[in-house]
């Protein structure tokens, strides 16, 4: 059957994504924004971030508080680029409902600070 319901559900607006990693140190986080869109229980949320960390490799960024939560793991994906490094990235579920992950954010950045953007598309929890 169709669901004409579904995509009558719409909605959009910005967040402020919170980074932190999987190491002990949490990177320094000097701007952060993001917009998202729902349409259905389909989200895409854009995000760009500049952050420093006075480490050797970052492990995985977390990215918090998305703005609506994931309904499940099969249903996430997205990819990114840490621009002043030209490289890409993977963008996947993490452990919470409203935690994204990235991978590929390694090698020494110490004192320096890098422009990553990315967009993740998931269905919606609620």
């Amino acid at each position: 059957s169709n669901n004409s319901n579904l995509l009558n559900y719409y909605a959009s607006g910005t967040w402020t994504p919170t980074v932190t990693t999987s190491q002990g140190t949490s990177p320094t986080i000097t701007s952060s924004s993001g917009r998202w869109q729902r349409v259905g229980k389909v989200v895409t949320v854009s995000f760009e971030f500049t952050m420093s960390n006075p480490t050797v490799g970052a492990g995985i960024v977390i990215i918090n508080n998305l703005p609506i939560a994931i309904a499940d793991t099969n249903h996430v994906s997205g990819c990114g680029v840490i621009k002043d490094l030209g490289k890409t990235i993977n963008v996947y579920h993490y452990t919470a409902t409203n935690q994204i992950g990235m991978y590929f954010y390694d090698g020494n950045y110490c004192g320096t600070a890098f422009r990553t953007v990315g967009t993740v598309t998931y269905w919606a929890a609620t």
